[in-house]
């Protein structure tokens, strides 16, 4: 059985930090698992991978109320933050 999208988006969602520098959520999670897979199969330059993370969020950006819900800039900088040390955790296991 398949559960319902809403269901996993409002997981997802739920927020474990918020203030003005730093916001956490549990799709952070995500961010974190998707920088490592990117340094295990995708490619081991780290410049170019830090530039996939910002083109995504850009990505997210412009379908912003078409694909994605606004985020704030805080949850965006800490996505990309986040990615790059799912990056760092795949370079450290692969030394």
């Amino acid at each position: 059985m398949l559960v319902p999208e809403n269901v996993i988006a409002d997981f997802l969602n739920i927020i474990l930090i918020n203030n003005v520098f730093i916001f956490v959520n549990l799709w952070s999670f995500v961010h974190l698992v998707s920088g490592f897979l990117l340094y295990r199969y995708v490619s081991k330059d780290f410049l170019f991978l830090f530039l996939i993370l910002i083109s995504y969020e850009l990505f997210e950006i412009i379908f912003y109320n078409v694909l994605f819900v606004p985020e704030l800039w805080t949850d965006i900088v800490w996505d990309i933050i986040i990615g790059m040390i799912g990056i760092w955790i795949a370079y450290k296991m692969t030394k």
